[in-house]
């Protein structure tokens, strides 16, 4: 929140900037008499505002593209990209996940597939509505879930809380559960990012990896 709200700042200062240094030579250039206050000021409000407008485009715009400018303006909440991870299921048997997450500068969308023991799909979700409270280090959501054995879909909601050195960081991992409203049962996870750009097939053995490396406390 903090550096979005730098950006926001920014955004207003550049725009202030652009209009103290732009208006008065185009009102000179179009001639608007210094009489006409009513004009002038209608005027300097609606130059005002598109220039605020298209420097907001212009910002998401590039923000949003540029990889590492979003990360910068992301800082802490940053969790764009892929994750790998696992839980146990319902029934206490394994499962392996991979998890997406696409995140812009003002939205982000979770989607994730778990597989079982033999790396088969055994269920997708698509977040609804998220939230993030980078302060605090947490993650919240409400998804919609279906399931290999399931005739429709259903409704459930996610906490997770960030692992990091300090509050400035961006996480690289993350710890939690999730709650299936069908089941109503707690699902305790743990997944990790991936930073090396793996495929999702070598993203699933380590995700198998990393199970067995949590399961032996290492």
């Amino acid at each position: 929140m903090e550096k979005m709200k730098f950006f926001n700042g920014l955004i207003i200062t550049l725009s202030t900037f652009l209009f103290w240094h732009l208006f008065e030579p185009l009102s000179k250039c179009f001639k608007i008499p210094e009489e006409c206050i009513s004009l002038k000021a209608l005027i300097a409000g609606l130059f005002s505002y598109a220039m605020y407008k298209i420097i907001v485009s212009s910002m998401f715009f590039l923000g949003n593209r540029i990889k590492w400018l979003k990360e910068i303006i992301l800082g802490n909440r940053c969790l764009n990209g892929k994750w790998i991870g696992y839980y146990k299921g319902v029934s206490g048997d394994i499962r392996y996940f991979i998890e997406t997450i696409e995140q812009d500068l003002d939205c982000i969308t979770i989607r994730g597939k778990s597989f079982n023991e033999n790396m088969e799909v055994n269920s997708q979700w698509n977040s609804e509505a998220v939230t993030i409270d980078e302060k605090l280090g947490i993650l919240t959501y409400t998804y919609s879930v279906s399931g290999k054995f399931n005739d429709s879909d259903s409704l459930g909601m996610a906490k997770f809380s960030f692992i990091r050195k300090n509050s400035r960081e961006k996480p690289k991992s993350m710890n939690g559960f999730s709650t299936d409203l069908k089941y109503g049962k707690r699902i305790i996870s743990y997944e990790e990012k991936d930073i090396n750009n793996l495929s999702d097939d070598k993203l699933l053995i380590k995700a198998k990896e990393l199970y067995i490396k949590k399961s032996n406390g290492t």
